[in-house]
């Protein structure tokens, strides 16, 4: 029980983590996420994915050694870091990528409307909600304390729905953005 508090704990600060880069790198241009989006990410995916990731059973041996009985200790906070740090490289690597892209054109910041539906939201999004899911794998604590995260079996299906839903869900309609012509 122990190890599923610290997991829930962990995820959540690399949630908060992963949509603070999210926005900060939105706001470099002027854009924003839409509080659609935000409402999805929070409702629709990290909820169910911290209610589902608990449910890992335990390993089928116990062990000698003692669990991380804190939330501040050297590995939970190094493991905090590590994820965070390779997390906002993907972002702005997506970020970047789409900027070299042939077809791109800068957005031009509107202060008359929200600059939310244009391709750099949709691909910071996107990467965003790819890591939410991923990061429930990479804080899974597994052996020898708990079995592996794949062998929860409701923890999969659910995930990929999760992400394929956000990708229908995501605006993709290009003409509220202003674009240099």
């Amino acid at each position: 029980m122990l190890t599923a508090r610290v997991h829930r704990h962990r995820y959540m600060a690399a949630y908060s983590m992963i949509q603070f880069a999210s926005v900060l790198i939105l706001y470099s241009i002027g854009a924003i996420l839409g509080n659609w989006q935000f409402l999805y990410i929070d409702l629709f995916l990290v909820l169910p994915l911290a209610f589902i990731s608990v449910y890992t059973g335990p390993h089928h041996k116990l062990s000698k050694r003692r669990p991380v009985c804190t939330l501040l200790s050297r590995e939970v906070l190094v493991s905090l870091l590590s994820q965070t740090l390779v997390n906002v490289m993907f972002q702005v690597l997506a970020f970047l990528s789409l900027r070299m892209q042939p077809w791109y054109t800068p957005l031009v910041p509107n202060p008359d409307i929200n600059n939310i539906v244009c391709p750099e939201t949709s691909a910071v999004f996107l990467v965003a909600n790819l890591q939410y899911i991923s990061s429930v794998a990479a804080f899974s604590s597994g052996k020898p304390f708990r079995q592996p995260v794949f062998r929860n079996c409701t923890s999969q299906p659910c995930s990929r729905s999760l992400y394929e839903a956000g990708a229908e869900a995501d605006p993709h309609n290009h003409q509220t953005c202003s674009r240099d012509s």
